[in-house]
């Protein structure tokens, strides 16, 4: 999902930057995977965990590569 289809399922549509802000403070990012928010188009950005954009797009990359048995 991108941040504007997260703000737009909260009932907030033009709030995409408040639901990057609470990705940012996600105490629970295991639980609740924040990384798979995406920007519109499908850009990687706005992930606060370490390694920033690059850590997203490793995460990205090894759920990728486990559901399809890599």
């Amino acid at each position: 999902m991108t941040y504007g289809q997260v703000a737009v399922a909260a009932g907030s549509p033009g709030a995409a930057r408040g639901v990057g802000s609470a990705m940012a403070a996600n105490p629970l990012p295991v639980i609740i995977p924040c990384h798979r928010v995406v920007g519109a188009g499908g850009a990687l950005t706005g992930y606060s965990g370490a390694g920033g954009i690059d850590s997203k797009r490793w995460l990205l990359e090894l759920e990728a590569n486990v559901v399809s048995g890599e």
